[in-house]
């Protein structure tokens, strides 16, 4: 009867360290379904950007932007006004997705041909106003348009990561894979490579200067896109930003036109 009770006890041991181990490694689906977000700003809010375009001779170009963004269960909206220099001043880009169906909408507004153009799926490729970010980057989505592996953790500094090995679902991708490394703590990419179809590392996205808002989310205030062919660089340093939802019109057709 000892034996048994013994025995026992030790298969309720093994149960309960199997259980332990299923909740602390999550698969790469769930990781990515998990992830906070991959902009400049999460969750819903408002923020000031400066964004800095560096060339191959090493030429800067500095431009101010304004993003306010709405996020739930259901849906993600989010506006880009570009508010400097000048010559760029009054380009918007929206972006509205229902998250219970992955569909999605982009459109670009261009001040000097006083309209809008719609950013079809194709064009979702492109470099999004001359800097070394897709379309599809600027909006921040990758949970529904790849498929995640999870590799073996490693570490960015001090902090413990999810490495994942992205696969895009769509064929017709300019990238082969994408690697990606989460933030273990508050589930925040803060390393993304991504390789071409030869499997070449093309571009890398650092996000740096982490900070906790005043929501409790953590936002990386500098975040890097570091094309390693081009030789290029497009540098994001939030300035300003509030957790204060934006008003529903910003989301409007009506106020891209403006």
């Amino acid at each position: 009867m000892k034996g048994k009770k013994g025995f026992l006890l030790l298969i309720l041991f093994i149960m309960c360290t199997l259980g332990i181990n299923a909740e602390t490694k999550p698969t790469g689906k769930e990781i990515l379904n998990q992830i906070a977000g991959t902009s400049a700003l999460n969750g819903s809010g408002s923020a000031l950007i400066k964004l800095k375009t560096i060339n191959r001779k090493g030429q800067e170009k500095q431009q101010a932007l304004q993003i306010y963004r709405i996020e739930t269960s259901s849906e993600e909206k989010q506006l880009i006004e570009f508010i400097a220099p000048n010559d760029v001043k009054g380009t918007k880009f929206l972006s509205l997705k229902n998250t219970s169906n992955n569909q999605e909408e982009m459109w670009l507004y261009l001040p000097a041909l006083k309209r809008e153009r719609r950013i079809a799926g194709h064009m979702t490729q492109d470099n999004f106003m001359g800097t070394d970010f897709t379309f599809e980057e600027i909006s921040g989505s990758y949970k529904d348009n790849y498929l995640a592996t999870r590799l073996a953790d490693e570490k960015i500094g001090s902090r413990s990561c999810y490495v994942l090995e992205l696969q895009p679902k769509d064929k017709t991708s300019q990238y082969k894979m994408v690697k990606m490394w989460i933030w273990q703590e508050e589930v925040l990419p803060l390393k993304i490579e991504f390789y071409n179809k030869e499997g070449k590392l093309w571009k890398e996205l650092l996000a740096e200067n982490i900070e906790k808002q005043s929501n409790g989310i953590y936002l990386p205030l500098k975040i890097s896109m570091l094309n390693k062919l081009a030789e290029t660089a497009t540098i994001i340093i939030v300035e300003e930003n509030s957790a204060k939802e934006p008003k529903e019109d910003y989301f409007t057709m009506q106020y891209l036109r403006r």
